[in-house]
Formats: structure tokens, sequence, C-alpha cells
């Protein structure tokens, strides 16, 4: 069975307050996510999958790491 589809054309709105703190700590991890602030809510309130996204440099020191230093898995 096919995961279902997010509904296209977003129109409600919900409006939060948090702190200057809190608000710091939800745009760090939507950017560690590659989400936008409003899709990591999203995703973190309705409990769906958030994947990390791993930089290339990160890849390559760790793989240099545990030898496979010659395996280029970002090409």
């Amino acid at each position: 069975m096919p995961r279902p589809k997010r509904v296209q054309g977003v129109t409600s709105e919900i409006h939060i307050r948090v702190t200057s703190d809190e608000k710091e700590i939800l745009h760090t991890q939507a950017q560690k996510t590659g989400l936008t602030v409003s899709e990591y809510l999203r995703r973190c309130s309705l409990n769906k999958r958030i994947h990390s996204r791993v930089s290339d440099k990160a890849i390559g020191r760790l793989s240099s790491l545990c030898g496979c230093k010659n395996i280029c898995l970002c090409k």
C-alpha cells in the first residue's frame, strides 16, 4: 500500500507563542533536517518521521575513520 500523500495547498494557519530561545531551537532543528519551520512543526506534532541530513563533509570524516577512505559514497 503506497504512502498517502500530503494534501497540497495548505491554507489554514495556527499561531503559537514561544520564547526567543525556543524559537532559535526550532529554527536550528528545522535547518538540521532541511525542512522549513512549518514543515518541521507539522511533522513533529503529527508524529511523522523526520529524517536528518548528513553533509558530504561528515560522510567523508566517517568514512576515513572506519578505513573506507577509498570508497566514495557521494559522487
